[in-house]
């Protein structure tokens, strides 16, 4: 199976500008060699002691460590990621040079008792910078705790050349990506200097099919990556770099930059698949692109679930920001199987922000397999064995006859303290190895109810406001049960009669029967501070009391009160939420905006609301009517005086983030009711003639935009022409309607059953002659069949 090549370029440029300050570091990469020891490792010992004091010279920098006043020796300490100068309380650490102007300490354990000539670190701040602004030539650290130096960086001023800049690296003209495809080849790599001085030299080192390394100088500030399509693929480390001729009075030195890198990755062509399953197919170490979307099911540190309709899969360590509830397109990556586990590694994709959300299948025990593995999954009615643990994450689920491992994958779920309990449990499937497991996202407590209902506790008055009377009325549907109760932290006491309240007050309950006991309610009545009293006022309600945006059969608004007129309230609200601070209004991106439409009902003059953020860490400005307001987390009134020659009878409120919307007020001045509109017939039913047109009129004239319709024998409505009338050619059932310009009814039908009769012999129907087809006509009329 072909593997991706990976190619890094370094390179070094020089300048020729002079600098007064130089910079030398200690590190892992040199303390073994600046304290002459051989000794220490990476595994964690503690060999390279300096048990006496110790004193160094490298680069221009002297460094003393002083041992500390106990017996512990400081020493060199290795680590995973290397070497380390550990040093303990009582130890102090000298560095002298000349002018020593910043000291930069990169470290893995800090006391903040420790002092930098007498400036003390803050905290475990790591790196720590110690500047002067004068220099100074001697620096003393004194150490009040263990501390473990990763590095130590010392700038000082000196009279030598300065290491010029480093060059800039282009790949066809701009920054390195990091990674290309064996199809975006050939790549042109420029070297771009500083000045235009440097003297360009590259050492380029590769590998043919043999197995046989070369190396190639040569001397140029563009290389072309890809000519040779062998070269390419065989491709091994690569380095270029410049310097520049410094000419002084006794010979001629070269200066040479730090090195600058660029790394990246030419990789083959990916297999191209069409969606998860194509994509599950693929064998271990597999690169491929995905070309259809998929939702991301669940985010969880490096874990990232998705599935399409075909689906689910793991992205392991996923290169992108996306969120739950996100769809992604374009993937790439790169086929890992791990312990039998089907995974994606490294992936890249690109994204859209959304709110989906993917409910898990419900599946019992014996059902799950290797063939569910990364699905999205809910076991019902499970017993729980065992406490994972970091050191030990594994534990036990059980229906009673079939058992499933579990895994504590991720550490921010929480795990069950009450084992003797029954529970849901909501997670993914996984493998490890031979073993079927399931990582928990989520449990739930499914322990059945007590033999005795909980009691219900009901309110006769939502949201109310101080002065108020609420009784509250408590049953259980276990016949025959005695139901308690108490208020707040009160005793319990037996409930006979519905409950006055008169202040915010939680209510608990329970029911006992035959030494049985139920489960306790609880339920909080809460009286808010009355809102503030204009003319008129707008109260929000959710009907439905479930917490979930409201649908057009609630109750966006209660009622607008003004004199004896009652308005009912906007429908064009986007996207409101009931919660229990107030109305959450808000859309997916968090912005969000809600209408007042009092079109043909106010003319408002003045609106007045109570609003606050509901984001604590976030600005939000809400704009009314031009207007902007600041809201903070505390619920402020606000009041907008509105330009009466506005006849403002919409009202938008938009937030730039989710706001909250407790009371909102509005003042105004209701809008003339509409006219009745009276139609009046020119023929009234029972009139005959050979021809009946009917011509209506309407009084007082209607509004513009307003039209006047008529059925006959109940088709469907035509706009009616007053010149004309409407003809008729036999008995018929004729109305007419007035509509508005929104096609909404002004008045109620008007019209009746007409019918004619008159000569006859003569012609009836109208063809220019009087023969036996008029007479049968008549005889029809007279018997009543037309």
């Amino acid at each position: 199976m072909k593997k991706f090549l990976s190619l890094l370029l370094l390179m070094l440029l020089c300048t020729s500008a002079w600098a007064a300050e130089k910079t030398v570091t200690f590190d892992s990469s040199n303390f073994l060699t600046v304290f002459g020891k051989t000794g220490a490792s990476s595994s964690g010992n503690n060999e390279g002691d300096l048990s006496g004091e110790t004193t160094v010279t490298y680069d221009g920098i002297s460094l003393t460590v002083s041992p500390p006043t106990g017996n512990t020796p400081n020493r060199l300490w290795g680590t995973s990621s290397g070497i380390e100068l550990r040093m303990y309380t009582g130890s102090s650490l000298t560095i002298a040079a000349n002018k020593i102007t910043k000291i930069v300490f990169t470290h893995s354990k800090w006391n903040t008792s420790n002092t930098i000539n007498s400036v003390t670190p803050t905290g475990t701040t790591s790196p720590f910078t110690w500047t002067s602004t004068e220099g100074v030539n001697e620096v003393v650290i004194s150490i009040g705790g263990t501390t473990q130096f990763v590095s130590i960086a010392v700038t000082y001023e000196t009279s030598e050349t300065p290491a010029p800049a480093s060059p800039t690296i282009l790949l066809n003209g701009v920054a390195p990506a990091t990674s290309y495809y064996v199809s975006d080849l050939p790549l042109s790599l420029t070297i771009t200097s500083n000045n235009g001085n440097e003297i360009p030299y590259y050492q380029y080192t590769f590998t043919d099919p043999d197995g046989v390394t070369s190396t190639i100088r040569g001397n140029a500030t563009e290389l072309i990556i890809g000519d040779d399509d062998v070269l390419n693929l065989k491709m091994g480390l690569n380095k270029l770099w410049v310097a520049e001729a410094i000419p002084n009075s006794e010979t001629e030195q070269w200066s040479s930059s730090q090195w600058a890198s660029a790394t990246f990755t030419i990789k083959e062509d990916p297999t191209t698949v069409a969606n998860i399953a194509a994509l599950t197919a693929l064998a271990d170490g597999t690169l491929f692109r995905m070309t259809g979307t998929a939702t991301v099911v669940y985010v969880n540190d490096k874990y990232m679930y998705i599935k399409d309709e075909t689906g689910s899969t793991l992205l392991y360590q996923s290169k992108s920001a996306a969120e739950k509830g996100y769809t992604i397109s374009n993937i790439v990556g790169e086929v890992s199987v791990y312990n039998n586990l089907f995974e994606v590694k490294n992936a890249e994709f690109e994204y859209q922000p959304n709110t989906i959300e993917v409910e898990p299948v419900v599946m019992t025990i014996p059902n799950i397999a290797s063939t569910n593995m990364n699905q999205y999954v809910k076991v019902e009615g499970l017993t729980l064995t065992g406490t994972p643990t970091t050191s030990n994450r594994n534990f036990t689920m059980s229906d009673g006859a079939n058992s499933l491992a579990g895994y504590w994958r991720f550490n921010d779920v929480v795990y069950p303290t009450d084992l003797t309990k029954i529970w849901d449990v909501t997670g993914f499937v996984a493998v490890n190895g031979q073993t079927v497991q399931l990582f928990p996202t989520d449990f739930t407590d499914a322990t059945p109810a007590a033999s005795v209902e909980t009691p219900v506790i009901t309110f006769d008055k939502e949201n109310p406001v101080e002065g108020e009377t609420v009784n509250c009325t408590i049953t259980c549907a276990t016949e025959g049960a005695t139901i308690m109760y108490a208020l707040g932290e009160g005793e319990y006491q037996n409930y006979t009669a519905a409950i006055p309240l008169t202040e915010t007050t939680t209510v608990k309950a329970k029911a006992t029967k035959d030494g049985a006991e139920s489960n306790v309610a609880t339920a909080t009545i809460t009286f808010a501070a009355p809102p503030v009293t204009l003319d008129g006022m707008i109260v929000f309600k959710d009907n439905a009391n479930d917490g979930s945006a409201m649908t057009e059969s609630e109750e966006f608004m209660g009622q607008i009160e003004k004199g004896n007129n009652y308005v009912a309230g906007a429908e064009d609200m986007v996207f409101v939420y009931p919660g229990k601070e107030g109305l959450k209004i808000g859309k997916s991106g968090a912005a969000g905006s809600m209408t007042l439409n009092l079109a043909n009902k106010w003319d408002a003059t003045k609106i007045s609301f109570i609003a606050k953020r509901y984001n604590a860490g976030k600005a939000v400005t809400m704009t009314v009517k031009g207007q902007e307001f600041e809201l903070t987390g505390d619920f402020a009134l606000y009041e907008i005086a509105l330009n009466p020659a506005e006849e403002v009878q919409a009202i938008t409120l938009a937030t730039t983030q989710y706001a909250y919307l407790k009371v909102i007020n509005i003042e105004g001045e209701v809008v003339d009711p509409q006219p009745t509109y009276t139609i009046t017939l020119d023929k009234q039913p029972g009139e005959y003639s050979t021809l009946i047109n009917v011509k209506a009129t309407v009084e007082p004239a209607l509004p513009e935009g307003a039209t006047l319709k008529y059925t006959i024998d109940g088709a469907n409505p035509v706009a009616y022409d007053a010149e004309k009338g409407v003809c008729l050619l036999k008995s018929s059932e004729l109305k007419f309607t007035a509509y508005d310009a929104q096609n909404n009814p002004l008045t109620d039908p008007v019209g009746g059953q007409y019918k004619y009769i008159v000569n006859v012999f003569g012609d009836m129907d109208g063809d220019g002659e009087v023969t036996v087809s008029d007479l049968n006509i008549v005889l029809n009329l007279i018997l009543g069949k037309i």
